[in-house]
């Protein structure tokens, strides 16, 4: 038995020694600077970018958000109340009955739009990507209830997903959507 754990000792330095380059995407992780794995996959892969990105950012700039979807299932590359709860670090989930492409047509929030520059510091095309998706309208910082809207449709893979802070819908949106908002 002691001779058998011997030999296993010296196979496996000898296969570490060879297959080194196979360990490399772990450095990648370790090196980055913010530590942080969802930072580093966002920054350096798209696809991670554009399924990952919009619900953690959402999570960085309202953590422990009642965010409300939807009754009809809104489609897209992972689950949206998931990931608003994995990635988003949402504390509650509502869902009620509206459309999330036309209910809100005409109401203009772009002056409450947060610059995701001020949270997602990355080279300009990570950056430019995760504009692309996401949207964060909100009255003030803390802000802490939000409706989603996908203006494009079901979000998929590649489609816009907003997030509007309910006060800064009118009062028969907001009473369409529930009181006790």
């Amino acid at each position: 038995m002691i001779i058998a754990i011997g030999v296993n000792f010296l196979q496996f330095r000898h296969i570490d020694k060879r297959t080194a380059a196979n360990y490399k995407a772990l450095h990648v992780f370790r090196d980055h600077k913010s530590g942080n794995i969802f930072q580093t996959g966002i920054a350096r892969g798209q696809s991670v970018r554009y399924r990952v990105g919009p619900f953690y950012y959402f999570g960085v700039i309202s953590p422990d958000s009642t965010v409300i979807l939807p009754s009809r299932h809104l489609h897209s590359w992972f689950e949206l109340h998931t990931s608003l709860i994995g990635f988003g670090k949402a504390q509650k989930i509502l869902f009620r009955d509206y459309d999330p492409v036309t209910k809100f047509e005409g109401s203009s929030n772009s002056a409450y739009e947060v610059d995701l520059s001020h949270y997602a510091s990355m080279k300009p095309r990570p950056t430019e990507d995760l504009k692309e998706r996401l949207s964060v309208f909100r009255q003030s910082p803390d802000a802490r209830t939000f409706v989603v809207l996908a203006p494009k449709g079901d979000p998929g893979r590649v489609n816009p997903i907003l997030f509007v802070d309910v006060r800064l819908l009118d009062d028969a949106l907001r009473e369409a959507l529930g009181r006790d908002l």
